[in-house]
């Protein structure tokens, strides 16, 4: 794999890990083993598969983008790297430098190859030779493979369909008859409304439901055409090993559809096919398992069925977020994030994305000639996906904030954090040293609070900015709705 790819694919992901301390330590040294080992182009790439959560440890080069997954559990459970004098956390923020990019559904896909951002391609939804159907977070593509142009596409986050890559939810896609079908289950059982897509008279613009319906009987039975169809999907990785041609592809730098989908060509013969992101395009490949012959073409978003009804051409333009700004009513918090929001810009370097606090403040005390702030001054970067703010990188950072009063608040003077390994602990004890009880504090996890104060933070975001954003989302886990 060159450099940039490298860089690009470990800056990606935030995946839903919870090691132990000794995993954690463990894993800052691997990865910093390997980005030393990567500054040499010819040295092989270290393979993080102890931390592989869903999927198979089998390429080096992939298995990379999970350590960017494991980043923020670092973060959570160290703090600023001291131990290694800076270098992984410099060189992990460096790389963390993403446009929010084009916020319309082919447009959102198509920055999605440029910059990288996927750890698999998409996988496909449906495929028979003359359509394509392939999408994900942002919403479908409906390709036409003879024509090579977009035919049409749905916007699945209007229907609160958006639940890829998640956890106990996800969103289904099946096609019947010539209708697409797309609704969500959870717990492995369909729930909520169905919406009904027709592919007749397809223009290359948005589609809306012809259709839609909550019947339970109905909502099973397409479950049960989804099921049918998920069973015959074939692992991209195994179905390559034997093929030179596919394993070329599978095995080397490119990003590729996880799950080839099966299908029957017009002459009778079973075919599997999966996408690859190529340079600056997606590549539909498909195996042949007759004759073991790969065939490719190029899936070019550029071009549509009709230029003037297409968002793809009318709904371009760079979306930039702009700059947090905390608006709540606690003045010692407003000056430690003014504090630290210049120390974000260092670490993270990219004023195109969104950087949002969470602050979870321990104790406050007054001690007379200065004011005490003990807390975990967490930050999390953010890129937009319609309407959905994605978690791509953060930050944990437990320390004590040393204020003083002025006449609008306070001023920040001095701010003590935890260092990373065996001065965690250390650091923490020495900050709180004149209030023991503050240092449990410190240690004492409580995840719904901590997602209560973040919601808060994002919430305050998204209102002050009069956004249209309505969750937000870490690799590996559902969607939240932020708003009832």
């Amino acid at each position: 794999m060159h450099k940039d790819g490298y860089d690009n694919e470990i800056k990606n992901s935030l995946d839903k890990l919870n090691p132990t301390k000794e995993q954690s330590m463990a894993m800052w040294e691997r990865l910093e083993k390997t980005i030393a080992e990567r500054e040499d182009e010819n040295q092989k790439v270290v393979s993080f598969d102890s931390f592989e959560s869903k999927k198979k440890p089998k390429r080096a080069g992939k298995i990379l983008t999970r350590v960017a997954a494991a980043i923020m559990v670092v973060f959570v459970a160290f703090g600023i790297d001291k131990v290694t004098g800076g270098h992984v956390y410099a060189k992990i923020m460096d790389l963390l430098n993403i446009d929010q990019g084009r916020q319309d559904i082919v447009g959102n896909i198509d920055d999605d190859i440029d910059e990288h951002y996927n750890i698999y391609a998409p996988n496909i939804y449906h495929m028979d030779g003359e359509i394509l159907v392939f999408g994900g977070l942002r919403g479908l593509i409906i390709y036409d493979l003879n024509n090579n142009v977009v035919a049409g596409t749905i916007d699945t986050q209007k229907i609160d369909c958006v639940y890829f890559n998640s956890d106990t939810k996800e969103t289904h896609i099946v096609k019947d008859e010539d209708k697409l079908v797309v609704f969500n289950s959870e717990n492995d059982k369909p729930y909520g409304d169905y919406y009904i897509y027709s592919l007749d008279n397809l223009n290359g613009g948005e589609l809306e439901p012809v259709e839609t319906g909550n019947d339970t009987e109905l909502l099973k039975n397409y479950y049960s055409k989804w099921m049918k169809v998920y069973e015959t999907y074939v692992d991209t990785f195994d179905m390559a090993e034997g093929n030179q041609q596919l394993s070329d592809v599978v095995y080397s730098d490119y990003t590729y559809g996880e799950l080839s989908f099966s299908w029957k060509s017009s002459s009778g013969e079973n075919c599997n096919s999966f996408l690859i992101e190529g340079d600056k395009v997606y590549v539909l490949y498909t195996y042949n398992n007759g004759d073991d012959s790969v065939t490719t073409q190029d899936i070019d978003l550029s071009k549509t069925m009709t230029e003037a009804t297409t968002e793809a051409t009318t709904n371009s333009e760079n979306v930039v977020l702009t700059e947090y700004v905390y608006t709540g009513d606690n003045k010692a918090v407003e000056a430690i994030y003014n504090y630290l929001r210049p120390e974000y810009m260092k670490m993270f370097g990219d004023e195109s994305q969104i950087y949002i606090p969470a602050y979870i403040i321990y104790q406050e005390i007054d001690a007379n000639d200065e004011y005490l702030v003990f807390g975990n001054f967490y930050i999390h970067g953010y890129k937009l996906t319609g309407n959905i703010l994605e978690s791509e990188s953060g930050a944990s950072m437990p320390g004590c904030a040393h204020l003083k009063r002025t006449d609008n608040g306070f001023e920040v003077v001095s701010m003590e954090f935890a260092g990373d390994g065996e001065y965690y602990e250390a650091d923490i004890r020495e900050f709180t040293s004149n209030y023991p009880e503050v240092y449990d504090m410190y240690f004492d996890y409580q995840p719904e609070r901590d997602k209560e104060i973040r919601e808060e933070y994002i919430r305050m975001y998204v209102t002050d900015n009069n956004l249209s954003v309505e969750y937000y989302k870490d690799y590996g886990w559902d969607p939240v709705k932020l708003f009832d």
